[in-house]
């Protein structure tokens, strides 16, 4: 079962599990949540608002429990009148939507002709969506131009085709790949089209490709160059060894920023193009250590390392239109945004107990703040701060049944460990919980080190 943005949901189940054991006509009758439930909740993800602000986008994605897959649809929600509606249908894997600059269009990457993910783009009043590429082995990401004249996007290169007896052969040289790699690894490269999708050339070449595990893409704001991350080989593994690049895109001269060790991640321009600003590991071992902010300039001098005196796991950033920063990271068995400037003060944001996502933050152009939060009694909502002093406002509904319903108790726990660390975790209480009763205990155990409950 998926893994529910609401983290405590599985101590949740297995309680009501326990304690209503008869039947499902007994599930129905409940308040408590029951199996049956799972069929109303929706996850939320993609948000984005419009670039004048009254409008946000973003991913609806449902379980069909029948055909035992998940299905994505486009919504957008009006600002001011919490009006939800879907874009589109019948594309259930519909993700990665984005306004145009001027916010006339919207885009997003669905299956194509081919069966391959393509580029779409229908009016910002919905309609027909119209296929713009025609990528021969499918675009994994793309980002608009800050102009709105161009895409950039990043395509797999093609396996050599075989001919004769050898088109049933297939075995392949291993390499630093994932354990069940099917077929030789290639590497992905950057390549450029018009907003029509037409005249699309590749960007980049060679074994040196961008790296599709975790790496980003970002525009500069005057649209003449490009700052990605990169692996050494087409490898699956190989992102461990990954660097920061910048590439012009009119001489393509490439040059390298960080060369790791660190895994750089997330980079993008400062307004003013002074600095780049990414993410990367501050120790030698990914994953095992937390990540901090770093900066560098164009020609790869790194202004400053770690820049933000927080001790937590910053893995995500976003500019304001003043250059201060919105960043946000775990933080005990929360999740806290601050604000400050690239080499200043970082101040908490009061989120009001709601739990942003972090992956789905977004800055509007009058520097409003949309994300998709939770609660611990309430499933993911999409949420407004008309600017980083305001209160998080739930604009929509999409989980009103699931949030409606007797959830239990939720409280923040924490003792020392043997070898002295200060722990915490959260203990959910069952529904209607008496201290008087006996109640079996579920576990939830997550991976770490640097995950939180």
């Amino acid at each position: 079962m998926k893994n529910f943005k609401l983290p405590y949901l599985p101590i949740l189940l297995l309680l009501a599990i326990s304690i209503f054991p008869k039947s499902h006509s007994v599930f129905a009758q409940s308040s408590n949540l029951t199996l049956e439930h799972f069929d109303l909740l929706v996850d939320l993800s993609s948000p984005k608002i419009s670039p004048d602000g009254t409008k946000i986008l973003l991913i609806n994605r449902k379980a069909d429990f029948e055909e035992n897959k998940y299905i994505n649809s486009l919504w957008i929600v009006t600002k001011d009148t919490k009006e939800a509606k879907p874009l589109t249908y019948n594309r259930p894997s519909i993700h990665q939507p984005e306004w145009s600059p001027n916010g006339e269009h919207i885009t997003f990457l669905a299956e194509g002709n081919n069966k391959k993910q393509q580029i779409f783009k229908l009016t910002s009043q919905g309609g027909e969506a119209q296929q713009l590429t025609h990528s021969k082995m499918g675009v994994i990401t793309y980002k608009w131009s800050p102009n709105g004249l161009f895409f950039a996007y990043v395509e797999k290169d093609s396996l050599a085709e075989k001919k004769g007896v050898e088109k049933h052969n297939k075995s392949f040289e291993v390499g630093y790949d994932w354990y069940l790699a099917k077929e030789a690894s290639v590497p992905a490269h950057i390549w450029i089209c018009s907003n029509e999708g037409k005249n699309a050339y590749q960007l980049t070449s060679g074994e040196v490709g961008y790296n599709v595990f975790s790496g980003s893409i970002n525009w500069s704001y005057d649209s003449k160059k490009l700052v990605y991350i990169a692996q050494p080989k087409p490898h699956s593994a190989e992102f461990l060894n990954s660097s920061l690049q910048l590439i012009d895109i009119e001489t393509r001269k490439i040059t390298v920023l960080d060369k790791g060790p660190g895994v750089p991640a997330n980079p993008s321009f400062s307004k003013d193009l002074s600095v780049v600003l990414y993410s990367k590991t501050r120790g030698l071992e990914p994953f095992f250590n937390p990540m901090g902010l770093f900066s560098v300039d164009q020609n790869g001098v790194k202004k400053k390392d770690v820049i933000l005196d927080i001790d937590r796991n910053i893995s995500r950033h976003f500019w304001f239109s003043d250059q201060s920063l919105l960043v946000g990271a775990p933080d005990g068995t929360k999740v806290s945004l601050w604000r400050g400037l690239l080499d200043g003060i970082y101040k908490n944001l009061d989120t009001n107990g709601v739990l942003p996502s972090l992956n789905n933050i977004a800055i509007g152009p009058d520097d409003e703040i949309v994300f998709i939060g939770s609660k611990a009694s309430e499933p993911s909502e999409l949420y407004y701060m008309k600017n980083h002093q305001s209160i998080p406002e739930k604009i929509t509904s999409f989980n009103d049944t699931i949030s409606q319903l007797n959830l239990g108790k939720v409280s923040s726990i924490n003792w020392k460990s043997e070898d002295g660390f200060e722990e915490d975790g959260v203990i959910t209480y069952p529904p209607d919980f008496s201290s008087n009763k006996k109640y079996p205990l579920v576990l939830y155990i997550h991976g770490g080190p640097m995950g939180s409950s």
